[in-house]
């Protein structure tokens, strides 16, 4: 297997329109939503992190110019938490960002786990983000490192269970609070 960083408009149509049926048959085979927000428009105007089995796209990571790691999705099949961390990794190393940061689904805490490991931490100050599509709502949190900080310690298995702790703290007490919405639909 082999990852690629591809740069902005550095992707072939072809790669492009792959990536995209890529992202949109994961996103519905997990989540069971229509990501229509994800265009080729949108895919081609940010980096992205793509690891291949062959000529297999097995896992994907877009990396957008504010520093969001952003539609990571991986094979059915395949280790997606090592894929994963694999992306983020050279996400890291690759891009010329600061900072960078991740928007998690509060209801499915594997994800979080996963940008934990790669050494993300809960923003200092916490908010959720509540995604509307046609199918279903998708709560959201924010994790942020700073890249200064990414190779002083990987955290251990008991700061990530903190962190995740900390993490369905503000969960609840934002869950009673309004939530901003962001529509996504047809």
């Amino acid at each position: 297997m082999k990852i690629e960083y591809w740069n902005r408009n550095s992707l072939s149509p072809e790669l492009c329109n792959r990536g995209l049926a890529f992202i949109h048959r994961r996103f519905f085979d997990i989540w069971g939503i229509h990501r229509i927000d994800v265009t080729l428009s949108v895919i081609e105007k940010r980096d992205n992190v793509i690891m291949f089995d062959n000529y297999k796209i097995v896992g994907w990571l877009g990396v957008e110019r504010d520093g969001e790691l952003t539609n990571a999705c991986t094979e059915y099949g395949y280790n997606g938490s090592a894929i994963l961390l694999e992306l983020i990794k050279t996400a890291y190393q690759k891009s010329n960002l600061d900072k960078m940061y991740a928007q998690v689904p509060v209801e499915k805490l594997d994800s979080a786990k996963i940008f934990l490991k790669s050494g993300m931490k809960i923003d200092k100050n916490p908010h959720l983000i509540k995604l509307i599509y046609a199918e279903r709502e998708v709560v959201l949190s924010k994790l942020v490192i700073r890249k200064k900080e990414m190779y002083k310690d990987v955290l251990s298995k008991k700061e990530i269970e903190r962190e995740l702790e900390k993490l369905k703290e503000v969960t609840n007490v934002h869950r009673n609070n309004k939530i901003p919405k962001r529509n996504i639909q047809k």
